[in-house]
């Protein structure tokens, strides 16, 4: 009889320590370890929480039970966090919260090399941002301003070799263009004024003579003959477009807590 007690005692302790995820104090606050499974089994999420707050390290993982994201909580509302491809190694993004808005530098990766850097602060983007070719080598630096792009966006080619240089103001294209093309002097310069190109716009050729001037009045329409503009226009729209062939990266966010907790 004393054995059997004994036994259902244990089996009764056994089932409180089962029971023990997923809990919470009598204020509704979330306390200790948490985690969810997908419908098959698989783990969705595991970590720890202190009065409602993630404390620790979390993991979210995808519905195939591979890893998708660790976030870190190291202190009072900061965290870091670094997300996975659908295979559970390759490193796709990483970066640091505060609260649930974006802090400090984030790096995007495809197939696991750096493509892209930005800095962030109370969210929005604040310092220059940079884009990577393959070899490693910087192919974009834009400058942001509470996430409008202010100042000079340059653009280089894999060999380091200036590409392009375009004025913004609060996201706006204002002030000069300059399109090189890998040459040391321009091949294309104007103005612009609210994104419209006003003024002279001048196109030289392979020895950097000057080829032709494209003049644009101030609400940005071509004021050259229809020969001129038939002549030049579809390659001049062409290489002024090729600035823009460097992508922001696709954004994930995640936010401080996993969804469904």
């Amino acid at each position: 009889m004393k054995r059997f007690i004994v036994l259902l005692l244990t089996g009764f302790s056994l089932l409180c320590a089962m029971a023990a995820p997923n809990e919470t104090d009598n204020k509704g606050r979330k306390q200790g370890a948490w985690s969810k499974t997908y419908a098959n089994g698989n783990l969705m999420y595991e970590g720890q929480f202190k009065d409602d707050k993630p404390v620790g390290t979390f993991k979210r993982y995808f519905e195939s039970g591979k890893l998708k994201l660790v976030q870190t909580y190291t202190k009072e509302d900061y965290s870091t966090v670094e997300i996975y491809e659908e295979d559970g190694k390759t490193l796709s993004m990483s970066g640091a919260y505060i609260g649930k808005q974006k802090e400090g530098e984030w790096k995007f990766y495809n197939e696991g090399k750096l493509v892209s850097s930005e800095l962030y602060k109370n969210g929005k983007r604040n310092g220059l941002s940079k884009s990577y070719a393959g070899n490693g080598s910087v192919i974009e630096e834009t400058p942001y301003t509470n996430d409008k792009i202010n100042g000079i966006k340059r653009a280089f080619l894999e060999d380091g070799k200036k590409y392009s240089e375009i004025e913004y103001e609060n996201g706006v294209e204002n002030g000069f263009y300059k399109l090189y093309e890998g040459n040391e002097k321009p091949t294309i310069t104007g103005q612009h004024f609210n994104g419209k190109r006003i003024g002279e716009w001048k196109i030289y050729n392979e020895k950097g003579e000057l080829d032709e001037v494209l003049t644009y009045d101030k609400n940005g329409k071509q004021t050259n003959s229809k020969e001129q503009n038939k002549k030049h226009s579809k390659t001049f729209d062409k290489k002024e477009a090729e600035h823009t062939i460097y992508k922001e990266p696709t954004e994930l966010i995640p936010g401080s807590k996993v969804k469904g907790m």
